[in-house]
């Protein structure tokens, strides 16, 4: 598809059907797990998928976004322009994961279910619940750069050769695109005005949350806190698995992808 004139946002689209939109996280781009949530919904006919580079990554502009909350307006304004009054689902994906939950925040109505992959939680790092990174079947690593190898250290459990060319396949190469500048801008004003569970009682759509037990960059007991606000929801603990426990357990997240889709396609009959 071609890049969203009113927003900036670039897109790709597969599909008829029930909208699924897909958020990647903070620094990458689409690709970060275009092809895992592929894999899953591909299989299932009547579904719209729409993968989308967040405002100011990969190939989506950043000019006029300076914090979380501007990504939100950014792409409930894509969705309304794209979509019209259009119900959809979404699956999130760390940043993207906390995007999700405020795009249903703002229209739970609207959202016919909600998948979150290690999602955003808490904003601050330093309020957050996480385990100390000790990482397990190190192998030697070819290519990439430094700041490869220190990031996929930095989120890798299970640190295998198999994982590291996902890492310099999925994640790398959107490190490398998008708007450095907007990203920072982002960055330092990255916790949403708005808690978005405090813009409902509870959300009673299927939701589903897959989690990395070793999970150092925002572990899993942050989003078990949450739970009262979604009595819908399936928890995926995921032992083995960092902060992409899809490279690292995918079979494990890809039956949970999958449980989560079939109950919203059965909601939405």
């Amino acid at each position: 598809m071609p890049r969203h004139t009113p927003t900036g946002i670039d897109w790709t689209e597969r599909g008829d059907g029930l909208p699924v939109v897909m958020l990647h996280g903070l620094m990458g781009d689409r690709r970060l797990i275009s092809r895992f949530t592929e894999s899953v919904l591909a299989e299932r006919p009547g579904l719209r998928r729409l993968h989308l580079d967040l405002p100011g990554h990969g190939l989506s502009s950043g000019e006029g976004i300076s914090s979380s909350d501007d990504v939100v307006d950014r792409v409930a304004a894509f969705l309304d322009d794209v979509l019209g009054d259009e119900p959809y689902a979404v699956v999130g994906n760390s940043f993207g994961g906390g995007i999700a939950r405020a795009l249903t925040g703002r229209e739970p109505s609207r959202v016919a279910g909600m998948a979150l992959i290690a999602p955003l939680i808490i904003a601050d790092h330093g309020r957050r619940d996480v385990p100390t990174c000790a990482p397990i079947d190190v192998e030697p690593l070819d290519g990439g750069t430094d700041d490869d190898r220190r990031d996929f250290a930095e989120f890798t459990f299970r640190q295998t050769r198999q994982h590291w060319e996902l890492y310099l396949e999925e994640v790398a190469p959107g490190t490398r695109l998008g708007d450095s500048a907007a990203i920072g801008r982002i960055s330092a004003a990255y916790e949403f005005s708005v808690s978005p569970e405090s813009q409902f009682t509870t959300y009673e759509r299927p939701v589903t949350f897959i989690l990395g037990r070793q999970d150092p960059v925002v572990g899993f007991t942050d989003a078990l806190a949450i739970a009262s606000s979604y009595p819908r929801a399936t928890y995926l603990v995921a032992d083995g698995a960092g902060h992409n426990p899809h490279h690292e357990q995918p079979e494990l997240c890809a039956a949970a992808l999958g449980a989560w889709i079939d109950a919203v396609i059965s909601s939405t009959a």
